[in-house]
Parts: structure tokens; C-alpha cells; sequence
């Protein structure tokens, strides 16, 4: 009987509310059981905070009104044990359905990515053949060269790449020396060096 005149909801409010405060000394009693204040967080989210609060069901609504005062949203709860169980072993098979789909994924990628790591490497080894004949012309007379620069120096190879190779700038050099007012047509960008770049960004993974 006991149980049946208590009332249980939820409260969602605001994190910056470090703590749920009671209905003012104008609410009716009901709405202010022994035990009752500040509610129980349930949360720790920066952004909102779950309180549950137990009050007398015939104060519930007059409790409910008073949070939608305040701009609380409030939902009702109800135990269910039979929906409980179930929702633990829902849970659980999806937690072991998520385990199952990870490991075949991961075994997926051990198996592919060497394949697919080699025609990236090819199509970035094409493309560099390709934009370095448009640019130098025939005969074929250049060297294709991988370098890793060591953190926080990237900079200073650079331009002491674009020094060394400043000489095969030619026109292209203009975009560079264009007035504040006038537009770059040349199609290279910010981007363009006196040679053919391009990047190769790796992630380590687990």
C-alpha cells in the first residue's frame, strides 16, 4: 500500500544546476515526502543531469507542474522487473553481437589492408609519373623521392626544397606575384611547388 502511494520520476536538468532544488514553501506537502530533496543524480553528463525523485502520488502533478515551471523535463518511471530482465538480456546479446561484428571486421582488415595499401601506393606512384611529364615535358628526366621529416621541421624542408628546385618554378612562379586585387588562374593554388608533391598521411591503428 505503501508503495502504491508513492509516485517516481525523472528529472532532466540543466549540469550547470549543481543540484535539483525542492518545490518552494508555497507547494503542498505532498510534493516534499521525508528524504525527498535534492532528488538522487543518476548521471554525470556535463551538458544535463538525471535526478530521480520519489514523491507522493497525490502531489505528483502539482510536482510535475512546478519542474515544467522551471523548464525541467520530467518523465514518469515505473519498475517493471520483467522489462528489466529483458533489457539486461537484450544488452547483452547486443553486446555480444558488437563483439562478434568487431572481430570479423578486424580480421577483415588484417586480411585486405596489405592489398589495399599497395594499390594506394600504385595509384599515388601513377599520379606523380603523370603530373611530373605534364610539368617537365619529355624526355623523362626525373626522380621520385619519399622523405619523412621529423616533427616540428617541416617547414624548414620546405623551403629548402623550394630553394633547391627554385629554378623549375618557371611562370608558374606568377601565382605568387599576383597583386591583392587581381585573381589566380594558373589552377595551382596556394599549393604549388617548384616540384611535384604529394602527400602521403599515414595513422597508426590498433
Amino acid at each position: 500500500e505503501e508503495e502504491e502511494r508513492r509516485y517516481a520520476c525523472w528529472n532532466v536538468v540543466p549540469g550547470s544546476a549543481k543540484k535539483l532544488q525542492r518545490p518552494d514553501a508555497k507547494s503542498p506537502k505532498a510534493v516534499k515526502p521525508p528524504g525527498g530533496a535534492g532528488g538522487e543524480d543518476d548521471g554525470d553528463d556535463d551538458e544535463f543531469v538525471l535526478y530521480r525523485v520519489v514523491v507522493m502520488r497525490k502531489g505528483a502533478d502539482s510536482y510535475r507542474n512546478i519542474l515544467r515551471d522551471k523548464r525541467y523535463t520530467v518523465r514518469p518511471f515505473k519498475y517493471d522487473p520483467a522489462g528489466d530482465a529483458s533489457e539486461k538480456d537484450k544488452k547483452k546479446s547486443m553486446d555480444q553481437q558488437k563483439a562478434n561484428l568487431f572481430k570479423s571486421l578486424v580480421g577483415w582488415r588484417n586480411a585486405t589492408f596489405s592489398d589495399v595499401f599497395n594499390a594506394w601506393l600504385h595509384i599515388k606512384a601513377m599520379r606523380l609519373f603523370v603530373e611530373a611529364v605534364l610539368r617537365y615535358g619529355l624526355p623523362i628526366d626525373f626522380q621520385c623521392v619519399l622523405i619523412k621529416p621529423k616533427r616540428g621541421v617541416e617547414k624548414r624542408l620546405r623551403d629548402a626544397l623550394s630553394e633547391l628546385y627554385s629554378k623549375l618554378s618557371g611562370d608558374s612562379s606568377l601565382a605568387d606575384q599576383l597583386d591583392a586585387g587581381e585573381t589566380d588562374l594558373s589552377g595551382m593554388g596556394a599549393d604549388f611547388y617548384p616540384y611535384v608533391y604529394l602527400p602521403v598521411t599515414l595513422t597508426e591503428t590498433a
